[in-house]
């Protein structure tokens, strides 16, 4: 007898989602902004301009892998305008705001970045052994008036966090999605989530005078950058696949997404054997279509199943 234990969709390019095999437990709403603060990063970038004036520019950001990559706003750094590229210094402060300089103790530099979404991957340096990543979610369910929760690191304020609701996905450009949620100077790059935690969107802000027109990017626009991490997660879950009793199949349609669109892994090779390597032997084929799917096909699909015996 062959049980389906979970199945999940992942879809490349800008709609990639759904990789829960094995469920998380939802916290619980009180404690979900608490939870949320072990995942946040205030930034602090410095840098000359040709004139010789030293330039700042703060921002939130939150953690998406333990080993300390975080997103944030792109206009973190290009608010600061014309600058020497060897006099820009970016450093951060992890769970709490900083208050001068000398608080921002751990350095950071740009993975890569989504200017015209106004998005950007950081790497802070390992000042600690794991970082608390956030867990990532989907936009794509989400229905007008949806509950969504914030915090993050404004001017003048250890903590800011603030209950709302979506209001619009009809927010400036195209890209941008509205809340009645107040977004305050600094606060830019901070989380939008759920109260089960699951980080849909990203703060871009708020526009003057305006308390009732604030403005998100929705998560899932952030998948040209998040792709590897989500890959990785998806990775990480197939491991713990009980060894020699359960296989994972994974199919790709249609057929130009990838050479080969469907393939499983052999009974007696999954779980513990594969390790953190997803290219063991047993996983080469499924992990393949994976790899092949998401190098920019916006239309794939990605299923994947757990079946055991």
């Amino acid at each position: 007898m062959r049980l389906t234990l979970g199945r999940a969709q992942v879809f490349a390019g800008l709609l990639l989602a759904g990789l829960a095999l094995i469920a998380v437990p939802h916290s619980a709403r009180g404690d979900v902004h608490g939870d949320m603060a072990l995942s946040l990063v205030h930034l602090r970038i410095e840098a000359m301009d040709k004139l010789g004036i030293q330039k700042e520019s703060k921002a939130t950001g939150f953690l998406v892998t333990a080993d300390g990559q975080v997103l944030t706003v792109y206009h973190l750094i290009s608010g600061l305008g014309e600058v020497l590229g060897d006099t820009v210094k970016i450093t951060a402060r992890v769970g709490r705001r900083g208050e001068n300089s000398t608080d921002f103790t751990e350095s950071a530099a740009v993975v890569t970045a989504l200017p015209e979404l106004d998005l950007l991957l950081l790497k802070i340096s390992q000042g600690l052994d794991a970082y608390t990543p956030v867990r990532l979610g989907s936009s794509r369910t989400l229905a007008l008036d949806a509950p969504l929760l914030t915090s993050g690191f404004p001017e003048n304020l250890e903590r800011w966090q603030d209950d709302g609701a979506l209001r619009s996905k009809q927010g400036p450009g195209g890209t941008l999605w509205g809340t009645d949620m107040e977004f305050l100077g600094g606060q830019s790059g901070s989380p939008i989530y759920l109260n089960t935690g699951e980080v849909v969107g990203v703060v871009k802000g708020q526009l003057r005078g305006a308390s009732n027109k604030s403005f998100f990017v929705p998560i899932d626009l952030a998948d040209p950058l998040l792709i590897p991490l989500r890959l990785e997660a998806i990775w990480q879950r197939l491991a713990a696949v009980p060894k020699g009793q359960c296989r994972v199949c994974v199919s790709a349609t249609p057929t130009l997404c990838a050479g080969n669109t469907q393939a499983c892994s052999d009974w007696s090779t999954a779980g513990a054997l594969t390790g953190a390597d997803p290219n063991s032997a047993g996983w080469s084929e499924p992990i393949q279509i994976i790899k092949d799917t998401s190098a920019g096909f916006a239309d794939c699909k990605i299923r994947w199943k757990v079946e055991c015996q």
